[in-house]
């Protein structure tokens, strides 16, 4: 059984069990019940150079359909053939370009975001995934990596996983 029809399969079962969470993907758009995902976009071969701030990375939309949400955490996963130690650190911004969270990779190449986001009903924010690089890039050339938003939770709600 491959992993849409067993997404399809459990999340059939807890809509038929009386749970509330929906699942849905269908090019590029993810939906949870009242949190709806859409366009996760990762820019391909970003220029990001010695020092450089807010390089943007990953951008998404986060809807709250008909009740207002808390995002509690988002997880961001750096991919690719590349070393964590070209990030100095990566950063959550808003649509105006405020830092809304930020953090270190880890261990796990994993950076979790923990400050609560409010979205108000009937509500899109746009949040991109970006990083500050480090002040020497030079062990780094040729490297390409990506930070890719891999899970979202919301209080009340299923996580929304975005693992390909």
């Amino acid at each position: 059984m491959n992993k849409s029809k067993w997404f399809a399969l459990v999340f059939g079962i807890l809509l038929l069990s009386g749970g509330y969470a929906t699942y849905a993907r269908t090019q590029n758009h993810f939906e949870r019940s009242r949190l709806i995902v859409t366009n996760p976009v990762q820019h391909i071969s970003n220029i990001a150079p010695q020092g450089a701030l807010h390089v943007p990375f990953t951008k998404v939309n986060l809807t709250a359909r008909g009740t207002d949400i808390i995002v509690n955490k988002i997880t961001v996963v750096r991919t690719g053939p590349a070393d964590d130690g070209a990030f100095e650190d990566i950063v959550l911004l808003n649509s105006e370009g405020e830092v809304l969270g930020d953090g270190s990779l880890d261990g796990e190449h994993t950076v979790h975001f923990s400050e609560p986001i409010y979205i108000p009903r009937n509500t899109t924010i746009r949040l991109t995934v970006a990083a500050n690089m480090a002040e020497d890039l030079a062990e780094f050339e040729g490297q390409i990596s990506a930070l890719v938003i891999t899970d979202i939770q919301a209080s009340g709600f299923l996580p929304v996983n975005l693992k390909p």
